[in-house]
């Protein structure tokens, strides 16, 4: 059995001849540094229990392309039509994606989206303010967090200003008390009905995820095309495919 501590949390492999973390992880462990998890605090801990396979929850992670149809309120947070996608050895990958903008492919809207108004306001800015001007936000936000990470005494050091939007709002972060949160456990029926929430996002991603399940048991599929938005998902089928052979220990 292999050991090893990083980012504030503890990984295990049963095997023990597993190489080192540091050689499993390779690039990762320097694009995630800055954002210094061993320092973070825990605000959700939360089960969903799913009616899919492992691998069909993973391949619906790996790519930007149902985010118009499934997601429909990212139009006016995000631009996931020019993400950029990046792999690494292992399995490995990331989708690199710009925030606090709006859709490329539509208009850009003359008032502040509503989407964006409470992420504003949790940083100490003023929606209104950007009202035709919707595209001077994400600066905005950039200097916005340089300032409360000084002011709470945040390292951002690291971070150039395009990874500084992606951190997660020092303001609640500060508010969190250093208590557990309780750990709740619910099944994809009780996000569907309402009763638990993942945040809005995830939620739709769970009430579409029993259903990619049960297709793929349909007589008509028989495999899976990929286009080039899903490169990620080809990238982590391939490593699965490759530890799973038999010439692998």
């Amino acid at each position: 059995m292999r050991l090893a501590l990083w980012g504030g949390t503890v990984w295990l492999n049963m095997h023990t001849d597993a190489p080192p973390l540091e050689h499993f992880l390779g690039p990762i462990l320097d694009n995630l540094a800055p954002y210094h998890f061993e320092n973070m605090l825990l605000a959700k801990h939360q089960t969903v229990l799913l009616e899919a396979n492992w691998k069909t929850v993973r391949d619906n992670f790996l790519e930007q392309y149902h985010v118009d149809s499934i997601h429909p309120q990212h139009a006016s947070l995000v631009d996931c039509c020019n993400s950029h996608n990046i792999v690494w050895p292992y399995g490995h990958s990331a989708t690199l994606v710009e925030g606090y903008v709006t859709n490329s492919r539509y208009p850009v809207p003359q008032k502040t989206p509503d989407h964006l108004v409470t992420l504003l306001q949790g940083i100490g800015l003023v929606p209104q303010a950007f009202d035709a001007r919707v595209p001077d936000i994400r600066q905005a936000v950039q200097q916005r967090k340089r300032e409360l990470g000084r002011e709470l005494g945040f390292d951002y050091s690291g971070l150039s200003d395009a990874r500084r939007g992606l951190t997660l709002n020092p303001r609640l972060i500060a508010s969190r008390v250093d208590d557990r949160p309780e750990h709740e456990v619910f099944t994809a029926a009780d996000v569907i009905a309402g009763r638990h929430s993942l945040t809005i996002t995830l939620d739709q991603d769970i009430c579409y995820l029993a259903d990619m399940q049960a297709g793929m048991h349909s007589r008509g599929f028989e495999r899976a095309v990929l286009n080039q938005d899903e490169v990620r998902v080809q990238h982590f089928h391939e490593w699965v495919a490759f530890f799973l052979a038999e010439n692998v220990v």
